[in-house]
């Protein structure tokens, strides 16, 4: 290395590392999801629908045809529904399976406002477990709101009453000598 060389190296390398100690971050290290939680927590109530009748046809028709069973849509129960916007989470038990959420879409274009089954959460979700469920649900495309209360939904869920409807379900096909239910929550 020639003189001109190591003298450039010691006039600007300290120039370099002062002006790299004076950038201003670029990226937080807070994840999005987590920051844009902390600032808006959506009033989740406003978000619960009364299920018509109509309605609870239309959420059973997608669910049996999602689990692709024999599964009558009339012996499909739920629980609760939540909606923001054109997103939607269903907490469902059928004779088939446990008590689960599944989460739609609906979809204008290609199907004419039906809804579509885009996830399932089975299981049982704990404080802890928020932000893990609102990754999960805005990864899939949905509204940090909408991803906010179906989280707030899953944790507070009331599972004495689902197990109790899924109960209820076997208890029936015990009485009607229905093998293949009784077989399946076995």
């Amino acid at each position: 290395m020639t003189k001109s060389k190591i003298w450039l190296s010691i006039l600007f390398t300290p120039l370099l590392l002062l002006s790299a100690c004076n950038k201003e971050p670029t990226q937080s290290n807070v994840p999005k999801s987590t920051e844009q939680t902390a600032k808006t927590q959506p009033n989740c109530e406003t978000t619960i629908i009364q299920l018509t009748p109509p309605l609870r046809e239309k959420y059973a028709h997608q669910v049996a045809n999602y689990i692709n069973q024999k599964v009558n849509s009339n012996d499909i129960q739920i629980q609760k529904v939540i909606e923001i916007g054109l997103w939607s989470a269903a907490n469902i038990t059928t004779q088939v399976s446990d008590p689960a959420w599944f989460i739609f879409e609906k979809k204008f274009k290609q199907k004419n406002g039906e809804l579509q089954v885009k996830d399932v959460w089975a299981g049982i979700a704990e404080e802890s477990d928020h932000q893990m469920l609102i990754d999960r649900i805005t990864k899939l495309g949905a509204p940090e709101d909408f991803a906010y209360c179906f989280a707030d939904a899953v944790i507070h869920i009331n599972t004495n009453d689902e197990y109790q409807i899924a109960f209820s379900f076997l208890q029936d096909a015990v009485k009607n000598n229905d093998k293949l239910i009784v077989a399946n929550y076995g």
